[in-house]
């Protein structure tokens, strides 16, 4: 697919883009936040308020629930297969 370079939106061609209050508008808000559900799970950070004694702690913490995610996604990924 080639890619094109505009020097203004002017220049762009204007079939791809809808006008403001156009009843399409919603359609496609609800078609990417759809696709945006299915390709990336929801994120799965710990409720609550966490105190820690520094940022070390606070960093290793996210590192950890980092990692739960990236584990978890990985688990849908292999058992989808």
């Amino acid at each position: 697919m080639p890619v094109y370079k505009y020097r203004r939106i002017e220049d762009m061609p204007s079939e791809r883009w809808l006008e403001p209050g156009d009843p399409k508008i919603a359609d496609r808000i609800r078609f990417v936040s759809a696709m945006a559900a299915v390709l990336t799970p929801p994120l799965a950070i710990p409720r609550g308020v966490h105190k820690y004694r520094s940022f070390e702690e606070l960093d290793e913490d996210r590192e950890r629930w980092v990692q739960h995610r990236v584990d978890s996604i990985r688990a849908r990924k292999v058992a989808g297969k």
